[in-house]
Formats: C-alpha cells, structure tokens, sequence
C-alpha cells in the first residue's frame, strides 16, 4: 500500500492509497482506496475504507 493523499485533523485521518492485489485465480489488478480512520486513546478506534466492489465481484468470481 502506498499513501498517495493525507488529511490529518485531529483524530480523524483521511487515506488515499493505492493497493496491489493479486487474486486468487492470479489476477492482478491496480487500484486506489478511500479510508478513513479515526484514533481513541491513542490507538485505532474505527477504519472504514472504500473501494470499486464491481471490480472486486468480476475478479473473486469462481471460475467454471
């Protein structure tokens, strides 16, 4: 994972990073993701993160 954007405010941080998947069919695929992570006492209380599913749903499919 490489973090390509960061906001900081507080503890709120907002992501965007950029993942190397590899499927388990040896699918490779590039692609960014959104997350959000907020902190509580001084560790990671919350992350949420975003991405394209449409490509996940083709990519993960079983092959017949």
């Amino acid at each position: 994972m490489r973090a390509k954007t960061m906001i900081v405010e507080g503890n709120n941080a907002c992501v965007i990073g950029n993942y190397d998947y590899v499927f388990p069919g040896g699918a490779k695929v590039n692609g960014d993701v959104a997350e959000i992570w907020k902190s509580k006492d001084g560790k990671l209380g919350s992350l949420r993160i975003f991405f394209d599913t449409d490509a996940f749903k083709v990519l993960t499919k079983p092959q017949s």
